[in-house]
């Protein structure tokens, strides 16, 4: 009987040890759980963070794109501006050119006029051909006499001529040379505009170029953020599944201690129970009186 006894207790002993690496697990896994959903928390958390990062830079690059674009029309506006003056200030200066190359032309002209010119003045020759010009019509002359004052008269009209042609020439070349002028007063006004243009393009093409590279930065920028969001969306994967497979373990852990609990209790309530049984069986011997409950054990037996 005792060695009954004696083995009872080992293997309740066992039991117990049992139950207890069973409730250690579990505790060892309930915190572990703990641990698990605070560092999801802040998984989440940096998630969040590094996604509002990228959405920041990538806000700064749609913003950044927009004024890329609006420089880059101003400087083709500009471009193109640039390049209808200088179609002006190129024709002016062609024209500048092709009057200066008539100029020396008339000077060619008025050179060789300058050597047929005649020694008489113009005025003088004028009133020569006039009094020439009344002889003829007031003197009553024979052809042969009217002849030679014709030629004459003739003769003078060719130098009058000459001097028509000197003066129109010089009033040609005097016009022309106003015309220069003129023509390179307005090419100079189209360059200084050209130039003030061709500057604020620049301006807007440096702000651009300076832009792109910036833009370069952030998206570079906006990927390192999302490539740092996806790295903690997967760890948050992971750290799911953990946590899922750990929830799985201590529900069974949990489960498993509770039925040998529960087994132990029933087996702790026969033990108990048949010891009652026992005294009972032993007062009833005696002759003693039993209570109603101790009535109802005797009962069970029979």
């Amino acid at each position: 009987m005792q060695g009954s006894s004696s083995s009872s207790s080992a293997t309740n002993g066992k039991k117990h040890r049992t139950n207890e690496i069973l409730a250690k697990k579990i505790e060892a896994i309930r915190k572990q759980l703990a641990s698990m959903t605070a560092q999801m928390d802040l998984t989440k958390q940096e998630a969040k963070d590094w996604k509002e990062k990228r959405d920041a830079a990538h806000r700064q690059t749609r913003d950044l794109r927009s004024q890329i674009g609006a420089d880059r029309e101003n400087r083709d506006s500009f471009n193109s501006k640039v390049s209808a003056l200088k179609i002006q200030r190129d024709e002016a200066r062609k024209s500048v050119r092709e009057k200066i190359e008539r100029i020396q032309r008339l000077r060619q002209k008025l050179s060789t006029l300058q050597d047929k010119k005649p020694r008489i003045d113009a005025e003088s020759v004028r009133k020569e051909i006039e009094a020439l010009e009344w002889k003829i019509q007031t003197s009553s002359l024979t052809l042969k006499e009217e002849a030679p004052l014709v030629s004459k008269a003739n003769e003078l009209e060719l130098k009058l001529e000459i001097h028509r042609e000197i003066d129109v020439t010089r009033i040609e070349i005097t016009g022309l040379q106003k015309e220069i002028d003129e023509a390179n007063e307005e090419a100079g006004i189209l360059h200084g505009k050209i130039s003030e243009l061709a500057e604020q393009s620049q301006s807007f093409h440096k702000r651009m170029t300076e832009s792109l590279q910036k833009l370069k930065g952030l998206q570079d920028e906006a990927d390192s953020y999302h490539q740092e969001f996806l790295k903690r969306v997967k760890d948050l994967e992971t750290a799911r599944k953990d946590h899922a497979e750990a929830e799985t373990q201590l529900r069974a852990l949990t489960s498993e201690l509770s039925s040998r609990e529960a087994v132990e209790r029933k087996a702790e309530e026969k033990t108990t129970r048949q010891a009652v049984k026992k005294e009972v069986r032993k007062k009833l011997k005696k002759g003693e009186k039993l209570t109603f409950e101790e009535f109802k054990l005797v009962l069970e037996d029979e």
